[in-house]
């Protein structure tokens, strides 16, 4: 089996951990990172300056990837470099017909994308037969819906057979809204993104107040005008607690009243991994209000660290956050039930800690770790590889 990975910077905190499990059952595994201009700091990757010349580059040639080193087969790995940001400039459709050719020269018996493809990768649709795509997102998030991600996606449902998505919880209203052939569909999900062991070390340690935490991107659809309304009773009972919303992105709300908060700090802006892990490390959970929601790298991230969280039930989240065990679950724009699961957290410290070894249990290990997900893609690649030769 001749493997490729093709993906894009966004997705990098799930992809490494998993190439790296991958590459214990797949020797030949090839791996595209498609990179242009304002992906440079995405997900774990942070490159402080682009290449000036576009091309198909080995990834060592940015030490900002060789970084990983312990998770991709840097011999394996390489770069398209876009760095004009016009889809339809004469440099990327060189890039594009150079990539075309890179891939048949390459011969993949299977490839693996994560996204679908856009207008400079419509080509890609050539190897479609053995193209399989993880759907992140099965359906559009709350509030960041448009017609071009629409017809993409559209596109890709139309030309592609095969598709994996990360929850169970979705997978009948997926095949029946898009109308896909059940037995085309697997089933996977996502474990820790332990690839933010790499920052451990890179900050002191020393504890700030109480703390809980929201980090990502800010969006309509992850309900933070509800978290910070729960907070207001929450200060009312534990005065000593912290609310710390860290990410970059434009609020769709007025926020003003909560900047003069005192127990209330935003961090409007991109954060660097190491301030990311100190934030999580540093807090006792972490909370994800959602409105809507699939599955979360947010939830991952945090039990990389064993920080248990506080999420909606909603989507694919009931499955990564084990109501009572990991975490709590409460029902999603409901202020009242999220203020007191996060009092109930605050206040019992035996609690806390009995979750966090339990997010060790269930994740760091055993079928939910990276291994299994592993050796289950494997077989769902070699289900569609024996498919091809009918």
């Amino acid at each position: 089996m001749r493997l490729l990975y093709y993906t894009k910077p966004p997705f990098l905190d799930c992809d490494l951990p998993y190439l790296k499990s991958q590459k214990e059952n797949i020797s030949e595994l090839y791996t595209i990172i498609d990179l242009p201009s304002f992906f440079l700091r995405s997900s774990v990757l942070d490159i402080a300056k682009q290449i000036s010349k576009p091309g198909i580059f080995k990834a060592s040639q940015y030490k900002e990837i060789i970084f990983f080193e312990d998770y991709l087969d840097l011999d394996k790995t390489y770069v398209v470099n876009r760095t004009n940001k016009k889809v339809f400039s004469v440099s990327n459709l060189i890039l594009n017909f150079k990539l075309f050719f890179f891939i048949l020269k390459i011969r993949p018996t299977i490839i693996h994308s994560t996204v679908f493809y856009d207008f400079q990768e419509l080509f890609l649709y050539f190897f479609r037969k053995k193209t399989i795509v993880t759907v992140h997102d099965p359906f559009p998030h709350s509030g960041e819906g448009n017609f071009r991600k629409y017809f993409f996606r559209k596109l890709g449902f139309t030309l592609l057979n095969n598709f994996i998505i990360l929850n169970k919880k979705q997978k009948t209203q997926f095949i029946a809204t898009y109308k896909l052939e059940n037995k085309n569909v697997y089933e996977s999900n996502l474990s820790i993104y332990n690839v933010y062991n790499l920052y451990l070390g890179q900050f002191s340690e020393n504890k700030p107040l109480k703390s809980i935490l929201f980090f990502g991107r800010i969006s309509p659809y992850k309900g933070i005008n509800i978290l910070l309304e729960a907070m207001k009773y929450v200060h009312s009972i534990h005065p000593d607690v912290k609310l710390i919303i860290a990410g970059n992105g434009e609020y769709y709300f007025d926020k003003t009243e909560f900047e003069q908060l005192d127990y209330i700090e935003f961090r409007n802006r991109y954060i660097p991994n190491a301030e990311l892990v100190k934030l999580i490390k540093d807090s006792l959970f972490v909370v994800c209000p959602y409105i809507d929601a699939t599955q979360s790298g947010v939830v991952m991230t945090s039990y990389a660290f064993c920080k248990p969280v506080i999420a909606s039930n909603i989507g694919g989240l009931s499955e990564m956050v084990i109501d009572k065990v990991t975490g709590c679950l409460v029902e999603p724009n409901d202020i009242i039930e999220l203020q007191n699961s996060i009092i109930e957290l605050v206040s019992n410290k035996k609690l806390l800690d009995t979750m966090e070894k339990n997010v060790f249990d269930h994740f760091h290990q055993g079928q939910r770790g990276w291994t299994k997900i592993s050796k289950d893609l494997f077989i769902v690649y070699n289900t569609i590889i024996n498919d091809n030769k009918k």
